[in-house]
């Protein structure tokens, strides 16, 4: 009998000490971003222990530390996400969000995300109104560094991701106004990371303007949400469709219990 207990007792240590990994890891995304200090003020557990641990997710790419020494999700978090966004399709809650977005701006919208390391449309829903952008062509694509969508998964990508993308990819002219040097490309990323949102201005295709919103789950960068519409019309509606985008990226975290985008043209 004591051999037994002492076979069973390491594993069940080890998947305790796995769960206190996980749950951290989950705070911590929640609460975008911690230092040690505070996991283990918030778990109740040795300052030593809680470096210890978050030093190895970081190893092994769970978590990233910056230069103030608080945590943050790392770049496997997206190969996980990604993974599991994989499986189950496009959510039902995005296609639903998405849907709604076209309808109350009457643009149309499209919805966006990395696969396997190239940034792919999802699906689309065109819109309503008399003067429409062009077809929406489900799958990836090359041209990031012009499309909204594009620039906003750049931006939000972990260094790694992003620089291989453009080194497969590199920014090529398309129109007189798409942004094809590098640097100028690195200022207009880290512009979009300050503001959380992206746009592209006949960047892709003369007379038509995006902008495009992330879907964030977790502390990670799921998709992006984008709305496009003939340039003139998205000068004079810009805050409203970005308004708009945003509050149904909401909703495609929440599951549709945010305010009627609609709702938004008057704000």
């Amino acid at each position: 009998m004591p051999a037994a207990l002492s076979a069973t007792a390491p594993a069940r240590t080890s998947v305790r000490s796995v769960a206190r990994a996980a749950r951290w890891l989950l705070w911590i995304a929640e609460h975008e971003g911690a230092s040690a200090t505070e996991v283990a003020r918030e778990f109740d557990v040795p300052l030593p222990t809680v470096h210890h641990v978050l030093s190895t997710l970081a190893q092994e790419g769970l978590l990233e530390k910056d230069a103030a020494r608080r945590y943050h999700m790392g770049p496997n978090v997206g190969v996980l996400s990604g993974s599991f966004v994989r499986e189950q399709g496009v959510p039902s809650v995005w296609q639903r969000a998405l849907a709604e977005l076209a309808s109350a701006t009457g643009e149309t919208a499209h919805l966006a995300a990395w696969r396997g390391g190239e940034i792919t449309i999802l699906a689309g829903v065109e819109g309503s109104r008399a003067v429409r952008v062009p077809d929406i062509h489900i799958g990836s694509y090359a041209h990031a560094h012009a499309r909204a969508a594009g620039k906003l998964l750049l931006a939000l990508a972990p260094a790694a991701q992003r620089d291989a993308y453009l080194a497969r990819h590199p920014p090529t002219r398309l129109t007189a106004k798409t942004i094809t040097s590098r640097a100028r490309l690195n200022a207009e990323l880290e512009r979009i990371v300050a503001a959380r949102y992206a746009t592209d201005n006949e960047e892709f295709a003369d007379g038509l303007a995006c902008l495009s919103v992330p879907i964030i789950e977790g502390g990670a960068v799921l998709a992006a949400l984008s709305v496009a519409a003939p340039s003139q019309r998205f000068r004079a509606e810009r805050q409203f469709l970005l308004r708009a985008a945003r509050d149904a990226a909401a909703q495609a975290v929440r599951g549709g219990a945010g305010a009627n985008v609609a709702m938004l043209r008057g704000a």
